[in-house]
This record gives C-alpha cells, structure tokens and sequence, in this order.
C-alpha cells in the first residue's frame, strides 16, 4: 500500500474508534501504527483517546494494552486527562499487571500505565482522593500486598507529576502521611518517595 494511503487507513481507524467503532479489523491497525508510524504523525489522534469518554471502552482498553507493550511509542503521548473513565481504566490496568506480577515471578512488567499520563486537571482531585481511601478502606478481594503496590504507584505517579511540572503536590498525597487513620497508604506513599529518590542519591543515602 501506498505510504500516504497507509497513513490515511491509519487516521480513518482511529477516527473510527474515537467515534465508538466496533469493527474486528481496528485494532490490528492500531498494532501497525505502533510499528510503522516513526514519525509519530498520528500521536496527537492517540492523545485525543486520553481525554474524552470512551464510546467503547473494550477498543480503548486494547488500544492501551497495545500501546504499552511498544517501548518506542509508549512514551510518547504524555498526556493530561480530564476523564474520569479514562483514569479508572488505566488504574484497572494497573491492577491488572500488578497482580500479574505478583502470581508469575518469572515475568514482571515494571513499567507503569500511568507513565503515558502527564497530568490530571484539577476537577479529577476530588475523584482520586476518593479512590484512594476507597481503595485501602473498602473490603475487597485484593491481597494486601496488590492493594499497597497499587497505591505506591498511583504515589509516584502523582509525586513524579509534580515534580516534573515544578507545582505542588495537587492531590493532597501528603495528607495521608499525618493521618493515622490510613497506615496502609503511609508506608506506600514513603515507598513512592524513596523508590523517585533511589535515582538521585547515592545508594547509601536512601531515605528508606
């Protein structure tokens, strides 16, 4: 196929599924343009599924998926989202890959689906403050170690987050740190902060 007719069939697939399309064929085009598209000419049609609601959230999934497992472009969207249901996917996801990680030990995934997300706008606070204290206080089937690994990742990512954009902490992650009532989301949150500053300090001189 011609290249401007590849890149065509690319951007129609996307256009498709921004709009909610189901097809089968889509996401074995979507694979190809994390392959083929070197000059990440469509990352701004990707960056536009970060923030809006998913017309079907089952593609959007497997888009993610998809997306993480190419090294090369998984970096670039670097994204800020103002979705909800964007949000929650990806924390599924890294519920996912965590305990996945915790069942097989032989194969362990470390990158974070969080990594492709730049920052959350203000109205999203609310909602992720709410999460975490829904997440350690709420009964669920989680093992406790799934539970804790997860909130260390959403730490990092929100401490990271701030850091690279040289603004305070948004979320209030610091909170749980003086609050007695959530112990499990305090050594989680040192756990982020010691495994940011393990990179830049020597390693006697860890905070941990």
């Amino acid at each position: 196929m011609d290249k401007s007719l590849r890149h065509f069939a690319y951007y129609a697939a996307l256009i498709l599924v921004i709009e909610g399309s189901d097809l089968p064929y889509l996401i074995e085009v979507i694979n190809e343009i994390f392959v083929n598209d070197n000059g990440f000419y469509l990352k701004i049609i990707i960056q536009s599924l970060f923030i809006r609601q998913p017309s079907n959230p089952t593609i959007v999934r497997q888009i993610f998926i998809s997306l993480h497992k190419n090294i090369r472009y998984f970096t670039q969207p670097s994204v800020w989202t103002n979705c909800k249901e964007i949000l929650e996917l990806i924390f599924t996801l890294e519920i996912e890959q965590i305990t996945s990680n915790i069942q097989n030990t032989s194969i362990k995934i470390t990158k974070s689906y969080l990594m492709m997300i730049q920052n959350c706008t203000e109205d999203l606070e609310v909602f992720l403050k709410q999460y975490l204290i829904e997440f350690i206080n709420v009964e669920n089937n989680f093992q406790h170690n799934i539970k804790e690994e997860h909130i260390a990742v959403i730490a990092k990512w929100i401490i990271e987050m701030s850091i690279g954009l040289f603004n305070p902490i948004k979320f209030s992650i610091f909170t749980f740190i003086h609050n007695q009532q959530f112990p499990r989301v305090q050594n989680a949150t040192f756990k982020a902060l010691n495994s940011i500053f393990i990179y830049h300090l020597p390693r006697k001189e860890h905070i941990i």
